[in-house]
C-alpha cells in the first residue's frame, strides 16, 4: 500500500508542477489540475477496494494521512477554480476585498471546527480509532465528503475533515499570494517558477522542517511576511518533497526532542570543520619566509 500511494503522489506532484509551469490561462491550468487529481482519486479508490489492510493501525494511517494527502489537493484546486471564476475584474480594491472575504470564510471554518482542528494539529492519537476507522458510529461530528465518494468502504467520519483542513491551509497561502501580487502590481498567478533542473531533498523531512522554522523566525523571506505554511509549500515545490504529513506536527516534535536543533547544529559544525580543514591545508602549503640571522650580518 505504501509504495502504491507514494508512487501515485509522486506522479500527481510531477503532473501538477508541469501544468503550473505552462504558459496560458490560469483557469485552464486549474481545470487540467482538477482532471489529473480526479483521475488519481479514482485510481486510489479502486486500489483500496481491492486491498485488505493488515491491521487497524494501517487503516488509520491510510485515512488519516495518505487519503487526505491526495484529497486536499483536489479540494484546493476545485475551490481555487471557483474563486477565480467568480473573481471580479474591476479595480484592485474590489479584487482585494473579494479575496479577503474568501480568507475570512477559511478562518470561520477553522473556528467552527476548532475542537477537531486542535486534536489533529496537536498530533493527538487517542481518538484515531473513532475518527479514522470505517463503519464507526458518529460521535457528534458532521460527516463531510465529496458527493461521488460517500462510500462507507472508502470513507471515515473524519478523513474528509483532515483533507479540508489541509486544503484550506493551501488556499489561505494562495489567497495571500494573490492579494500581495495585486498590492504590488505584479501578475503572479501562482508560486514562482521552478528551476529547470530540480533537486530532490534526500535527508530527513524533519531536518528540512528545522530549516524552514529557522528561516521563518529569522524573517528571511519577503521581509518576514511569509508564513510557515507558505515557506513549506515553496520548499516542497523546489526540492521535490512531500512534507504534508511531517509538517502537521513538526513544531511539536521539535519541542519535545532532547536537541530540537540537531540538524542546524550539525550544519554549523560541518561548516566550521570544513573552514578549519581549509585553513590547515593552506598553512601547510604556504611557503615559509627566510628568517633573518643577525649573527651573519
Amino acid at each position: 500500500m505504501k509504495q502504491f500511494v507514494k508512487s501515485l503522489q509522486q506522479e500527481v506532484q510531477a503532473t501538477l508542477c508541469r501544468i503550473e509551469k505552462k504558459e496560458g490561462c490560469q483557469l485552464k491550468k486549474t481545470q487540467e489540475g482538477i482532471g489529473c487529481l480526479e483521475e488519481s482519486f479514482v485510481r486510489l479508490k479502486t486500489f483500496i477496494r481491492a486491498y485488505s489492510f493488515e491491521d487497524e493501525s494501517q487503516e488509520i494511517l491510510f485515512f488519516k494521512e495518505y487519503k487526505p494527502g491526495l484529497t486536499c489537493h483536489l479540494i484546493f484546486y476545485r475551490k481555487k477554480y471557483s474563486i477565480e471564476l467568480s473573481r471580479p475584474t474591476g479595480s484592485h480594491a474590489g479584487q482585494i476585498a473579494y479575496l479577503e472575504k474568501e480568507l475570512s470564510r477559511i478562518r470561520d471554518y477553522f473556528d467552527k471546527t476548532a475542537g477537531f482542528y486542535r486534536y489533529y494539529r496537536s498530533g493527538g492519537t487517542h481518538l484515531d480509532h473513532l475518527y479514522f476507522l470505517r463503519c464507526k458510529p458518529c460521535i457528534g461530528m458532521h460527516l463531510e465528503s465529496f458527493y461521488d465518494e460517500r462510500d462507507p468502504s472508502f470513507s471515515t467520519i473524519a478523513d474528509f475533515q483532515v483533507a479540508k483542513i489541509q486544503a484550506n491551509e493551501l488556499l489561505e497561502d494562495y489567497l495571500k499570494v494573490k492579494i500581495r501580487s495585486i498590492e504590488q502590481g505584479t501578475t503572479s498567478d501562482s508560486y514562482p517558477p521552478l528551476p529547470a533542473v530540480r533537486l530532490s531533498w534526500t535527508a530527513s523531512k524533519r531536518d528540512l522542517m528545522e530549516i524552514i522554522y529557522a528561516k521563518h523566525f529569522l524573517e528571511a523571506f519577503n521581509h518576514g511576511k511569509a508564513g510557515v505554511k507558505e515557506i513549506t509549500r515553496y520548499f516542497e515545490l523546489v526540492f521535490n518533497v512531500d512534507l504534508s504529513s511531517t509538517a502537521q506536527r513538526a513544531w511539536y516534535d521539535l519541542t519535545i526532542r532532547e536537541n530540537p536543533t540537531a540538524f542546524l547544529d550539525k550544519m554549523r559544525e560541518i561548516i566550521r570543520q570544513r573552514m578549519e580543514d581549509e585553513d590547515r591545508k593552506n598553512n601547510r602549503n604556504k611557503p615559509k619566509d627566510d628568517d633573518d640571522d643577525d649573527d651573519n650580518i
